[in-house]
């Protein structure tokens, strides 16, 4: 059993990406899965090309792709990856797309078919503050979110893949939320062990979008 994990460089100015030191934390090793750990720039064209070159070496059951999302207090499952790059600042090698379209052929929206009501579940149980997203933004996230999408409908259809958002993991301000990365990690390593065993995702959350 595979799972690809990617995780993003820093961006923005930021001087880390808790994505980044997320996957690097993570073992090589989770129960039954080899985990595949799989750093991607913070950039439209390159991200994409990495994570599915990754996919058609590596084969793997599952891909989690992780980013980092600032002003989110807890980690965040994405529900929903939109055929849409509309960049409101430029990517690591200056490229600012807007309003254009990722794939012709690709449907306007694909959803993630991760159980993520069950993992916020099991976050949550740890203690963590989760919640489910409905907008991966149009930026880099989304992209690569949809482009993985993309190519599991297209050439993998037995995959499973989704994207989580996590908050950062230090901030120069009072005003940012920030989560501990051991505990960003233990909320992956549930999110990831999730994945493996609680496939039905069958159940009701008090209030799973807050």
């Amino acid at each position: 059993m595979k799972i690809l994990v990617t995780g993003f460089t820093p961006f923005d100015n930021h001087e880390r990406n808790p994505s980044l030191d997320i996957l690097h934390s993570l073992p090589d090793v989770l129960d039954v899965a080899e985990i595949i750990k799989q750093p991607l720039p913070t950039e439209f064209e390159r991200g994409a090309q990495l994570v599915t070159s990754a996919i058609d070496k590596h084969q793997p059951e599952f891909v989690l792709n992780i980013g980092q999302s600032d002003g989110r207090s807890g980690i965040t499952p994405e529900l929903v990856a939109v055929n849409l790059d509309d960049a409101r600042m430029p990517d690591n090698i200056g490229a600012q797309p807007k309003n254009q379209v990722i794939h012709a052929d690709g449907e306007t929206e694909y959803f993630s078919n991760l159980p993520i009501k069950t993992i916020v579940r099991n976050i949550r149980d740890l203690g963590l503050a989760s919640f489910i997203s409905t907008s991966a933004g149009s930026y880099v996230c989304n992209h690569v979110m949809y482009e993985v999408q993309y190519l599991m409908h297209k050439k993998y259809p037995n995959m499973k893949s989704g994207f989580i958002h996590v908050p950062s993991n230090y901030s120069d301000n009072d005003s940012t939320p920030t989560m501990a990365l051991d505990d960003e990690v233990d909320g992956i390593k549930i999110a990831l062990l999730t994945m493996l065993y609680h496939l039905d995702d069958n159940i009701t959350l008090d209030h799973p979008y807050d």
